[in-house]
């Protein structure tokens, strides 16, 4: 299928990593065919990164799993890093995430992705990260929320407004996709990883509908 203008191949694949203090990770499996060490770049390790023990690499991956706006900020301050370390920035490949879901009714991709923002709002690690991003008021009503109520509660508590200003996008045409992926595109993201959350069952028959429609479009 084709983003940014290119054909990219797309394949099921599970990650697991180990970090370390400067934010790397060594790759044990195979992720879109990103595989060795890259290192993370949210929030959390973007000033960690710019450290000369980071570009001991001939190629980096800078990951970061945050907003297009976001993902600009790192990148930049990882490219002064490489500059000041003696490294070419351009070696860098900066890869960006984002959820997705779509169906012809919105309000239904919406709430599965309401399901999955809800856990990574509760959880430990993830819920830092989400605070560290500028969010410390929507993630404690959150978890609030939770406490107060269970799961439920918790994603009654995340409103529409907050979900839009995370690196995640419920649809009811693949063109919205397309679309706010280029605002990765514009900041110079290299390379997409993107998650598709399935609405209805049975879900291999609702993601195969989501690339089918990709290739369409």
């Amino acid at each position: 299928v084709q983003l940014f203008g290119h054909e990219i191949e797309v394949r099921p694949s599970i990650a697991v990593s180990l970090e370390d203090r400067y934010g790397s990770y060594t790759t044990l499996s195979d992720v879109m065919g990103i595989s060795g060490s890259y290192h993370s770049g949210n929030s959390r390790h973007a000033q960690t990164l710019v450290q000369p023990k980071v570009f001991g690499q001939e190629k980096i991956s800078i990951v970061s799993p945050e907003s297009a706006a976001k993902v600009k900020e790192i990148a930049a301050r990882v490219r002064e890093g490489a500059k000041e370390t003696g490294r070419d920035p351009s070696k860098l490949e900066i890869i960006a995430k984002s959820r997705v879901s779509l169906n012809p009714d919105k309000t239904l991709a919406r709430a599965k992705l309401r399901q999955v923002l809800t856990f990574y709002n509760i959880a430990d690690h993830y819920s830092d990260m989400l605070r560290g991003m500028g969010f410390e008021k929507e993630v404690s009503a959150i978890h609030e929320a939770f406490q107060k109520g269970g799961f439920k509660a918790a994603m009654a508590a995340l409103t529409d407004d907050y979900m839009d200003k995370l690196p995640v996008v419920p649809a009811s045409d693949i063109k919205e996709i397309k679309e706010k992926m280029k605002a990765f595109e514009e900041v110079g993201v290299t390379r997409m990883v993107i998650p598709y959350v399935p609405v209805t069952e049975p879900v291999v028959e609702d993601a195969r509908r989501f690339l089918e429609a990709w290739g369409r479009s």
